[in-house]
C-alpha cells in the first residue's frame, strides 16, 4: 500500500514542480517590455560584488524628483538577476547581456538603444544632462512646459 501511495506522491511532487517553474517564468519579463515607456540605467556589477553598484546608487539617493521627470529606472545587474534601487529582485530580465564582462553603467534610451556605457561611477548629473539632450527628451520638457 505504501508502495503505491509513494508510486502517486512522486510524481505529484514532479508536476507541483514544474508548475511553480512554469509560473516564476510567466511573471518574469524582458527589460524590453518598458521600450516606449521608460530609460533604463542598468548598473552592471556581473560578479556579484554590487560594492560599486551601491556607490553608483547611493549617488542618485536623492534624485528621486529629477529621476521621475526623466522616467529613468535603476536595475543593478549582479550576473543572475535584476536588482532594483533597494536591491531586491525584480520581475525583469535581460534578454541579452550586452557586454558579459563590463562593469559599469549603461543608459538605454526610450527607444532601447545604448546611449551611454562607461565604468562606474558615473556623476548623476552627466546621466541626466546627457538625457535632456534627447531629442525624445527634450520633446517631453516641451509638452510639459519644462524647457
Amino acid at each position: 500500500m505504501l508502495g503505491k501511495r509513494l508510486l502517486f506522491v512522486k510524481p505529484l511532487i514532479t508536476l507541483v514542480f514544474l508548475l511553480s517553474m512554469c509560473i516564476a517564468n510567466a511573471q518574469a519579463q524582458s527589460i524590453n517590455t518598458l521600450k516606449w515607456k521608460k530609460r533604463v540605467l542598468l548598473l552592471m556589477e556581473p560578479k556579484g560584488d554590487l560594492s560599486l553598484c551601491k556607490q553608483q546608487l547611493l549617488a542618485f539617493k536623492v534624485l528621486d524628483e529629477e529621476i521621475r521627470e526623466r522616467d529613468l529606472i535603476l536595475l543593478c545587474y549582479n550576473g543572475k538577476q535584476l536588482l532594483d534601487e533597494k536591491l531586491e529582485v525584480t520581475s525583469y530580465q535581460l534578454s541579452s547581456n550586452p557586454d558579459p564582462g563590463f562593469q559599469g553603467v549603461i543608459l538605454l534610451g526610450k527607444d532601447g538603444g545604448i546611449k551611454l556605457k562607461e565604468p562606474f561611477v558615473i556623476e548623476p548629473r552627466t546621466i541626466f544632462q546627457l538625457i535632456d539632450s534627447m531629442p525624445m527628451r527634450k520633446a517631453e520638457m516641451r509638452a510639459s512646459g519644462n524647457n
